[in-house]
């Protein structure tokens, strides 16, 4: 993952509050009008509950480096 991708991540949940699930993280990514390739890194994370972006993003890393992205 890029730091741009996680600039991107960061700015497509700005003003969401934390912690927070993965569907609330989509949703409210898909609210602030993610581009696609955001969101399709934050397709990537696995169910659960994150307490920040820095969370999210290491979540991401790891299942992309695990192969587990949907398309």
């Amino acid at each position: 993952m890029t730091d741009r991708t996680i600039q991107l991540i960061a700015a497509a949940l700005q003003g969401i509050r934390f912690p927070a699930q993965t569907w609330e993280i989509l949703s409210w990514a898909d609210y602030n009008g993610v581009d696609a390739q955001t969101r399709h890194a934050l397709w990537a994370l696995p169910p659960g509950e994150y307490r920040g972006v820095a969370e999210i993003a290491s979540a991401v890393t790891a299942a992309e480096q695990r192969g587990q992205t949907h398309r």
